[in-house]
């Protein structure tokens, strides 16, 4: 089995594709840990260890759709950065309001709300902010 064929596999695990091969290993392997979908132990079948193998390369490969920002936390899901949330990443504390605020919230006519992101956010977030278009 190759490397692209793996991450077929993976992608069609992860991104929640529907067939028996896909609900027999959903059920199997990746129900046992939240944190981690795609990972292998000692007794694991042959299969389960090469797509869990291919987790590196989608990870590098993949990244967040935000659609239409109703559901993705703006703060506090890994969207706009693979490794960090924006939230551990603010000049100030959040209030519970701006903790739970999606990515639609901080948007206005169709355009990124800079004017309040400028004083929460540093220039690092709000460069990531100008190359990713809102919505």
């Amino acid at each position: 089995m190759n490397q692209a064929f793996g991450c077929k596999l993976a992608w069609n695990l992860v991104s929640g594709a529907s067939s028996l091969w896909s609900d027999v290993l959903l059920h199997k392997y990746m129900l046992r840990n939240d944190q981690n979908l795609l990972t292998f132990k000692s007794g694991d079948s042959p299969l389960w260890r090469f797509i869990s193998c291919q987790k590196d390369i989608l990870d590098e490969a993949t990244m967040w759709r935000v659609r239409n920002g109703n559901s993705v936390k703006f703060f506090s899901d890994k969207w706009l950065f693979k490794d960090e949330l924006v939230e551990d990443m603010c000049l100030r504390s959040l209030s519970f309001e701006e903790r739970a605020s999606v990515v639609s919230d901080w948007t206005v006519n169709g355009s990124w709300d800079f004017q309040l992101l400028e004083l929460i956010v540093p220039m690092r977030v709000i460069q990531r902010l100008i190359a990713t278009p809102p919505l």
